[in-house]
Protein backbone atom coordinates (compact mmCIF):
# COMPACT_ATOMS: atom_id res chain seq x y z
CA UNK A 1 0.00 0.00 0.00
CA UNK A 2 1.69 3.39 -0.92
CA UNK A 3 0.86 6.26 1.73
CA UNK A 4 2.59 8.63 0.09
CA UNK A 5 0.04 10.80 -1.75
CA UNK A 6 -2.62 10.24 1.29
CA UNK A 7 -0.16 11.83 3.99
CA UNK A 8 0.02 15.72 4.09
CA UNK A 9 0.98 18.37 6.84
CA UNK A 10 0.22 21.24 9.12
CA UNK A 11 1.96 24.40 9.89
CA UNK A 12 0.76 26.34 13.10
CA UNK A 13 2.41 29.75 13.76
CA UNK A 14 0.59 32.68 14.85
CA UNK A 15 0.84 36.28 12.31
CA UNK A 16 2.06 36.67 9.30
CA UNK A 17 5.71 35.84 7.91
CA UNK A 18 7.27 37.80 5.24
CA UNK A 19 10.22 35.96 2.70
CA UNK A 20 12.47 39.12 2.36
CA UNK A 21 13.87 37.28 -1.22
CA UNK A 22 10.32 36.97 -2.71
CA UNK A 23 8.72 40.27 -2.98
CA UNK A 24 5.13 41.02 -1.92
CA UNK A 25 4.84 37.00 -0.68
CA UNK A 26 3.52 36.65 2.56
CA UNK A 27 2.61 33.56 4.14
CA UNK A 28 -0.09 32.79 6.70
CA UNK A 29 -1.39 29.99 8.62
CA UNK A 30 -4.80 30.17 7.24
CA UNK A 31 -3.53 30.10 3.59
CA UNK A 32 -0.31 27.68 3.82
CA UNK A 33 -2.92 25.19 5.62
CA UNK A 34 -5.40 25.21 2.48
CA UNK A 35 -7.93 27.20 4.29
CA UNK A 36 -8.04 25.01 7.66
CA UNK A 37 -8.72 27.40 10.47
CA UNK A 38 -6.64 27.61 13.55
CA UNK A 39 -9.70 26.22 15.23
CA UNK A 40 -10.42 23.07 12.93
CA UNK A 41 -6.45 22.02 13.46
CA UNK A 42 -6.91 19.86 16.77
CA UNK A 43 -9.32 17.74 14.68
CA UNK A 44 -7.49 17.70 11.68
CA UNK A 45 -4.60 16.47 13.06
CA UNK A 46 -6.51 13.16 14.00
CA UNK A 47 -7.67 12.50 10.17
CA UNK A 48 -5.92 9.43 8.12
CA UNK A 49 -4.05 12.36 6.13
CA UNK A 50 -2.51 13.78 8.98
CA UNK A 51 -2.16 11.14 11.63
CA UNK A 52 0.21 9.22 10.27
CA UNK A 53 2.77 11.72 10.17
CA UNK A 54 1.79 13.18 14.03
CA UNK A 55 1.68 9.10 15.09
CA UNK A 56 5.54 8.58 13.45
CA UNK A 57 6.68 11.56 15.73
CA UNK A 58 5.12 10.71 19.14
CA UNK A 59 6.98 7.39 18.69
CA UNK A 60 10.16 8.42 18.01
CA UNK A 61 9.59 10.46 21.15
CA UNK A 62 8.66 7.08 23.24
CA UNK A 63 11.28 5.55 21.62
CA UNK A 64 13.34 8.86 22.67
CA UNK A 65 12.70 7.89 26.29
CA UNK A 66 12.35 4.14 26.62
CA UNK A 67 15.12 3.75 29.32
CA UNK A 68 13.29 6.54 31.24
CA UNK A 69 10.00 4.81 31.42
CA UNK A 70 9.81 1.13 29.53
CA UNK A 71 7.15 0.09 30.94
CA UNK A 72 4.65 2.73 29.74
CA UNK A 73 6.84 2.62 25.89
CA UNK A 74 5.90 -1.21 25.85
CA UNK A 75 2.43 -0.51 26.47
CA UNK A 76 2.31 2.18 23.76
CA UNK A 77 3.97 0.29 21.46
CA UNK A 78 1.63 -2.78 22.18
CA UNK A 79 -1.69 -1.69 22.50
CA UNK A 80 -3.64 -0.26 20.17
CA UNK A 81 -6.71 1.37 22.17
CA UNK A 82 -4.10 2.98 24.53
CA UNK A 83 -1.99 4.53 21.70
CA UNK A 84 -5.20 6.04 20.37
CA UNK A 85 -5.91 7.26 23.60
CA UNK A 86 -2.75 8.73 24.13
CA UNK A 87 -2.51 9.78 20.45
CA UNK A 88 -5.57 12.05 21.17
CA UNK A 89 -4.86 13.14 24.50
CA UNK A 90 -1.42 14.58 23.32
CA UNK A 91 -2.44 15.39 19.85
CA UNK A 92 -4.16 18.06 21.99
CA UNK A 93 -1.63 19.47 24.49
CA UNK A 94 0.98 19.63 21.75
CA UNK A 95 -1.15 21.89 19.42
CA UNK A 96 -2.12 23.71 22.32
CA UNK A 97 1.32 24.31 23.54
CA UNK A 98 2.41 25.46 20.34
CA UNK A 99 -0.40 27.77 19.47
CA UNK A 100 0.45 29.14 22.82
CA UNK A 101 4.21 29.59 22.65
CA UNK A 102 3.40 31.20 19.19
CA UNK A 103 1.60 34.13 20.89
CA UNK A 104 2.77 37.40 21.63
CA UNK A 105 4.01 38.15 25.08
CA UNK A 106 2.06 40.56 27.28
CA UNK A 107 5.11 43.63 28.42
CA UNK A 108 3.29 45.24 30.92
CA UNK A 109 2.83 48.18 28.84
CA UNK A 110 -1.09 47.71 28.34
CA UNK A 111 -0.39 47.26 24.63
Amino acid sequence: MIIRNKIKTLVAFSGTVIDPDIPNMEYTEVGMNKGIKEKELPEKFNTDEYHYVFLRALEGLFIDRMEQNEEITAKYLNEKDFQEVVGQKLLKQVYEQIHKDNQPQANGSGV
